[in-house]
């Protein structure tokens, strides 16, 4: 039940009727990353590092990463941070589309997240959000049955106290 209501909670994010850009400075892994992938836009600083760790749990992802990531970053990149349970740099992120711009530092990273927000906000606020719900659209019947899928999996698989362990 509460693996569903976190579920619910990082797509409302993806959801949300305006755009969301994600600000990720230094490390940023598991949830942050089911966080970051709900978000339209995605931005880092140059000191980030972003994970898919669930693995080195024994545990498999059931927040949204595994069902979002894959359209935007591809199935092979996907497939490699969830099966390894590497760290990405941030210039790894930029070139693999996990982030769209990389800034030198947190100063220069939030500004720039300001400044796109205010660039976003500038234009008509109905374009927007018709710009959301049709690129939402093509993804949300997959990312809503993967989520199902990965709550009935880790159910049934992942005993309480070999996670309490761990």
């Amino acid at each position: 039940k509460l693996v569903k209501e976190w579920q619910e909670g990082f797509t409302a994010i993806a959801e949300c009727r305006a755009p969301v850009i994600a600000a990720v400075e230094g490390w940023c892994i598991g949830a942050g990353l089911d966080l970051i992938s709900a978000a339209d836009v995605r931005l880092c600083s140059r000191d980030a590092k972003i994970s898919l760790r669930e693995a080195a749990l024994g545990i498999v992802a059931d927040l949204g990463s595994l069902q979002r990531c894959p359209t935007i970053i591809g199935d092979s990149n996907t497939r490699m941070m969830a099966l390894s349970a590497c760290d990405v740099d941030s210039e790894e992120a930029l070139r693999m589309g996990l982030v769209s711009r990389v800034y030198d530092d947190a100063e220069a990273l939030y500004r720039g997240a300001e400044e796109m927000a205010g660039r976003i906000a500038g234009f008509d606020p109905d374009c927007m959000m018709g710009v959301k719900a049709v690129m939402n659209r093509q993804r949300e019947g997959a990312v809503r049955d993967g989520l199902e899928y990965v709550g009935a999996w880790n159910s049934a698989h992942i005993p309480l106290n070999d996670l309490a362990r761990k």
